[in-house]
């Protein structure tokens, strides 16, 4: 007991550093190299402003590696190749060390040992199987018979992946991510999950998620399949559900590598899938959810319309798979001119169903809505702002 108190106490120092670094934005020269944490985050991950116009438009690849130039079957991507080097505090680095050092101080394989003896995780592990006739299934095995660390590691040589659900939660390093993505993107909240595949493996199947991922590839390698346009337009947890497979049966980008070090982006509502089939390593990325809940134009609009029509605007924002402006975020990226011409736009929308429907009451109050833009836009920031302290202290109590 003695010896396990003491390791809960000296371990942690060892990533000391990296707190510093990427908390408090102070450059630390270490192993020859140095943090660059007065650049914002999300700059950092994605260079050149990049991750500002693909953001709920389409997928985005950052490697450190040198890329093909882009064609239109490719997935859009940014290479720190090409660019080799920056200034750091008047020294010339190379952009590539740079990264790789950050995202190796994110997570190790070694810290997954000290936070399964903490306690309290939410995990489980997850293999792909054929049922024969060509069929495959996910077989599951629940965090209650995963109660140690010698359970985890004999069932991952098995062949199971291991999922750590709100991995924030336990780890300062991937807590200080979300938490400055949170503060860069002007979204409430941001989880984390740790994803841990053996080689030559398959853990999930073909999926889309009702949040927007940045997926940092942290350790080894992993294949990635990325659709070309969303399954649904910016979904939300309302609409996720499992795919058709004529919806899977849809045009993707070419199957590509990520790497140490590399940094990917995919907007909510398009399907992906990843595997390490053909792969003699395993692989550990964390993958950060953006969540605009409570930010978004459908939530400015219901802020600002009499409260009876508020099902009705969530009903119309389900609605059309394919393109509904009330599901976009109104994040960081927004212009102060942008935001009056898109609350302007879903009115309209709400508008034109209330005259389809012949509901005069609700065409009303739309125009009764225009003149509540400016409260509507307070309550706003006053509700995500409280989403967000309430995550944030739920991740604190752990």
């Amino acid at each position: 007991k003695s010896s396990r108190s003491l390791h809960s106490i000296v371990y942690p120092m060892k990533r000391i550093i990296s707190y510093l670094e990427i908390y408090l934005g102070v450059s630390i020269a270490i192993r020859g190299f140095v943090s660059t944490c007065a650049v914002p985050l999300l700059d950092q991950l994605f260079p050149e402003e990049s991750i500002n116009s693909a953001f709920e438009k389409h997928p985005l690849l950052s490697t450190v590696y040198e890329a093909e130039e882009c064609s239109e079957d490719e997935i859009p991507n940014i290479s720190l190749y090409s660019n080799n080097y920056t200034i750091v505090d008047g020294k010339q680095y190379k952009k590539q060390d740079l990264r790789l050092y950050q995202v190796s101080s994110l997570f190790q394989f070694n810290d997954l040992d000290f936070i399964f003896r903490q306690g309290g995780t939410e995990h489980k592990m997850t293999k792909k199987i054929s049922i024969g006739g060509g069929m495959e299934s996910i077989e599951e095995i629940p965090r209650t018979r995963l109660d140690s660390v010698e359970k985890i590691l004999t069932q991952f040589e098995a062949g199971f992946s291991l999922l750590v659900n709100k991995i924030q939660r336990h780890w300062m390093p991937i807590v200080t991510y979300a938490r400055r993505i949170e503060d860069e993107t002007n979204l409430p909240r941001v989880g984390a999950n740790l994803y841990v595949t053996p080689p030559n493996d398959a853990a999930f199947d073909s999926h889309w998620d009702p949040m927007d991922v940045i997926v940092v590839q942290v350790y080894g390698q992993k294949y990635w399949n990325v659709a070309k346009d969303p399954t649904v337009y910016l979904s939300n947890q309302q609409q996720k559900r499992k795919p058709t497979l004529n919806e899977i049966d849809v045009p993707h980008y070419p199957t590509f590598l990520m790497k140490p070090g590399d940094v990917l982006y995919i907007p909510r509502g398009f399907l992906h899938n990843a595997s390490t089939v053909g792969l003699f390593d395993r692989s550990l990325h964390v993958t950060f959810g953006v969540h605009p809940e409570l930010a978004a134009v459908k939530d400015l609009i219901e802020y600002a319309i009499d409260p009876q029509f508020h099902s009705t605007v969530q009903q119309i924002a389900h609605q059309n798979s394919t393109h509904n402006v009330l599901r976009q975020s109104l994040h960081s990226w927004r212009s102060t001119q942008e935001i009056p011409e898109l609350f302007e736009e879903a009115l309209k929308k709400v508008e034109t169903v209330a005259e389809t429907l012949n509901d005069n009451e609700l065409v009303e109050a739309c125009k009764a809505a225009r003149g509540n833009f400016d409260s509507a836009i307070s309550i706003l920031k006053e509700k995500a702002n409280e989403k967000t302290d309430d995550s944030r202290k739920k991740d604190d109590t752990w």
